[in-house]
C-alpha cells in the first residue's frame, strides 16, 4: 500500500470503463478488521458518501470563503485476485473494495474524532461543528485531504476523503465513538467566525447523557 490507518490500506490502481482508463485508489479492510467487523467497508463509504452529501449543502449557505467537497466513492467487487512479488494475496478474487479518485497535493490532517484539531485552519472546525448544528443527529470529523487555491483571504477549496461521522444512533461503523465523539469535538472546538454566522445548539454532555439547549445564542459552540 501507499497510504494506510488503523482500518483500511490504500493501493494505487486503474479502472477501465466504456474504454476509458482512470486512475483510481482501491482501499481495503485490513484483514483482522474484515473479519471482526464485517460491515466496515459498507459503513465507510455510507461515512463518506453522507459527508459529501453535507458539504455540498455547506457550500449552498454560503457561511465560508473556503470550499469543501469529498472525494465521490463506490464500492467494487474484485473480479480477480491481487498479489505481491511473492504470490501472496493481497487483495481476493471476489473482495469488497472502495474505488475513489487520487487526491492532488500535499495530504494534510485537519481534525480528528477525539478532539485534536489543527491549529491554524478554522474552516474544518466550522464544517464539523455546523454539520452538528445542521443535523442535530451527527458530526462529520476525521477530516484529511488536501487543499488547493489558497489565498490571503480564503483557506482555499478543501478535498477531503476517510472522514468518520460520531452520531447519536452511531450508524456509521466502529469510528463512530457516537455521543462521546462529539464531545470529544466540542470539548476542544473554538468557534470562529464563520460559527458565529449560525444558531449553535450548546452541547451539555452529562450524566443524564446528550443534552442539547437549542437557545438561540449565536456561536455559543457548547
Amino acid at each position: 500500500p501507499f497510504a494506510q490507518g488503523e482500518y483500511r490500506m490504500a493501493y494505487k490502481g486503474a479502472l477501465t470503463e466504456d474504454g476509458v482508463t482512470k486512475d483510481v485508489v482501491i482501499k481495503v479492510v485490513k484483514p483482522y478488521f474484515a473479519y471482526h467487523l464485517p460491515d466496515e467497508a459498507k459503513a465507510a463509504i455510507q461515512a463518506q458518501t453522507k459527508a459529501g452529501e453535507l458539504a455540498v449543502l455547506y457550500n449552498q449557505a454560503g457561511l465560508d470563503s473556503a470550499h469543501v467537497r469529498f472525494t465521490p466513492i463506490r464500492s467494487w467487487v474484485m473480479q480477480s485476485a491481487v498479489v505481491d512479488p511473492d504470490n501472496k494475496t493481497i487483495i481476493a478474487s471476489g473482495q469488497e473494495v472502495s474505488l475513489e479518485p487520487p487526491l492532488m497535493g500535499d495530504f494534510e490532517k485537519y481534525n480528528t474524532n477525539t478532539g485534536w484539531a489543527h491549529p491554524l485552519l478554522q474552516t474544518p472546525g466550522a464544517f464539523s461543528h455546523w454539520t452538528w448544528h445542521f443535523t442535530r443527529q451527527l458530526l462529520v470529523c476525521d477530516l484529511q485531504g488536501v487543499r488547493t487555491h489558497i489565498t490571503a483571504q480564503s483557506e482555499g477549496r478543501y478535498v477531503l476523503t476517510d472522514p468518520a461521522i460520531c452520531s447519536i444512533q452511531e450508524d456509521y461503523g466502529d469510528t463512530d465513538l457516537g455521543v462521546q465523539g462529539i464531545e470529544f469535538f466540542f470539548s476542544t472546538h473554538k468557534c470562529s467566525s464563520i460559527c458565529d454566522q449560525f444558531h449553535s445548539p450548546k452541547f451539555l454532555p452529562g450524566p443524564a447523557g446528550l443534552q442539547i439547549d437549542n437557545g438561540s445564542g449565536l456561536g455559543k459552540g457548547i
